[in-house]
């Protein structure tokens, strides 16, 4: 889904920019599900495989990006930056097919377009990131996606307890709720992007 203009009331944008965020977020708890992913995130990707029955209530308890684009690494962005100065972009033949990354950055750069504030809550993006990627243009945004699709990844790709705790918690008998398990997410979800 994309994101819709800026005429919009600040609500029905928030509400769109929860709606491509819970498809991406989707997407990718697919692919964690997918024997093919597990190349890249295997120990994520066995939790989620454990518990793919409670993998719906994840969905709806995370109203934030269950991914990353290094949101918070102004270091990586500012490099990012400065080297598509002069990165051509590819021709046909180089053009990759839609993806789930692609995608990605492209809601993102689109959010945090349209609304910063709400990017760096919904992405738990870094103020400085927020203003770089505000200030590209898609051409620039073309060359870092082509530059770093690696940068994609499951949010706490590094830290599978979290995937493990979020798991534990869709299990508890009272998760079927839901707001123990939201609060519980969005606790782990600041926990990580205020440092």
């Amino acid at each position: 889904m994309v994101l819709k203009g800026s005429l919009e009331n600040p609500g029905t944008r928030i509400r769109n920019a929860l709606e491509s965020i819970a498809s991406l977020n989707e997407e990718l708890l697919r692919l964690l599900l997918l024997n093919s992913s597990a190349q890249c995130w295997p120990e994520i990707s066995r939790i989620v495989s454990s518990n793919r029955d409670r993998v719906p209530l994840l969905l709806n308890a995370c109203q934030f990006a269950l991914f990353d684009i290094k949101f918070q690494d102004s270091r990586a962005w500012t490099s990012a930056l400065e080297s598509t100065i002069t990165t051509p972009l590819q021709g046909p033949a180089a053009w990759a097919a839609p993806s789930i990354p692609t995608a990605a950055y492209f809601v993102s750069w689109n959010l945090v377009r349209q609304s910063p504030s709400t990017a760096r809550i919904l992405l738990g993006a870094s103020a400085a990131v927020v203003r770089m990627v505000s200030s590209i243009n898609l051409i620039q945004l073309l060359r870092i996606l082509a530059e770093h699709p690696d940068w994609f990844q499951p949010r706490w790709h590094d830290r599978p307890e979290t995937w493990c705790q979020l798991m534990l918690l869709a299990n508890n008998e009272h998760a079927e709720s839901g707001d123990a398990l939201k609060t519980r997410a969005i606790s782990l979800f600041l926990g990580h992007i205020v440092k």
